[in-house]
């Protein structure tokens, strides 16, 4: 069962029909009543809750929150370009289902789609965001493929096609869990490649500097690790093709993060906005790591500095990753 904790305004969401298509969902829904607090997403340069505020009036150890709000509520905070946000960034660290949604009363997509009530397509809607970024670890598939399908009226079936695949997954990671116990002694190290998410040896020392900040009081979390050559090109072009603000100099096959040698961190409470000392101290910790903090005099010299950014190359070079000679099992 997935312990789904729904908190709601105004009318409270009938959950009837989204329990008969989820069945695995535990559903509790509580109202809400305070001030909401809201970000400029870095990735995508709208407005959206801030994230770190959001887990915090969710009962713990859940699988799914849901925040579902009043589109009054929404613009009255200045959100006016979107009826739902799924947190994406989550996943790379937490695999909690993290979604806003408009409690609408009705809405033609929904009836196109399939579904009785709005609140069930705009959860659906929602849900797959994420289910398709857990499986291709590609933001723009998951940004994207969901709005396609909502388009053909194929939300339903992709909702019974990902539960199938979930399914799946459970039951071939558990076979392959216990196939692990009876061989682990005669198991042969394999070689390490780049397959859409960080390399063992960066994620380890990922995870290393998060322990170690916690431990000196600062909670800090990945916003990014693996990021594909297609997304990198979007990002590049943000800001210079594309609005928003300019936040990569690197076109795709350009990064460290396309080879699964970078990842981005960012304080949970004082977010990209952490004071200078904080992010100097974080700079040593991820130096500590073995890593290359996008903030150092080097960085700084280039004339482009990136505090979230730390990556790690053992001493290789872009033009090395981009002609594949790069030891991967270095990083293993």
């Amino acid at each position: 069962m997935l312990k789904t904790h729904i908190i709601y305004k105004g009318r409270k969401p009938d959950t009837t029909e989204l329990q008969a298509l989820f069945p695995l969902l535990n559903i509790t829904t509580t109202p809400f009543r305070g001030e909401m607090k809201t970000v400029i997403d870095p990735l995508y340069q709208i407005r959206t809750l801030d994230w770190v505020w959001f887990q915090t009036l969710f009962n713990k150890d859940v699988d799914v929150r849901c925040l579902v709000l009043l589109p009054s509520d929404l613009k009255g905070v200045g959100i006016t370009d979107h009826w739902g946000f799924y947190s994406l960034d989550d996943l790379t660290t937490d695999t909690t289902h993290d979604f806003y949604m408009t409690n609408l009363s009705s809405h033609p997509k929904a009836t196109a789609n399939g579904f009785k009530t709005a609140f069930t397509w705009m959860w659906v809607h929602e849900y797959l965001h994420g289910a398709v970024w857990e499986q291709t670890q590609d933001r723009e598939q998951a940004a994207v493929w969901v709005h396609v399908w909502e388009t053909q009226g194929i939300l339903k079936a992709k909702l019974a096609e990902y539960i199938q695949i979930n399914k799946n997954k459970r039951k071939e990671l558990s076979l392959w869990q216990r196939i692990l116990e009876l061989v682990q002694l005669m198991k042969k190290p394999q070689p390490v490649t780049v397959a859409g998410k960080l390399l063992p040896l960066v994620q380890r020392k990922a995870d290393a500097m998060v322990s170690e900040m916690k431990r000196l009081g600062h909670d800090i979390r990945i916003t990014q690790g693996f990021r594909s050559k297609a997304e990198q090109d979007r990002l590049y072009a943000q800001g210079r093709t594309t609005p928003g603000a300019v936040v990569t100099n690197a076109r795709g096959g350009e990064s460290w993060h396309n080879y699964g040698l970078a990842v981005d961190l960012v304080f949970r409470k004082e977010g990209f906005n952490a004071p200078k000392s904080l992010w100097n101290l974080l700079g040593k910790v991820g130096e500590a790591q073995g890593f290359e903090w996008g903030g150092n005099a080097h960085w700084i010299k280039a004339g482009f500095v990136d505090k979230p950014h730390f990556s790690m190359t053992l001493g290789y070079t872009l033009k090395d990753a981009q002609s594949g000679k790069i030891d991967y099992n270095k990083f293993n």
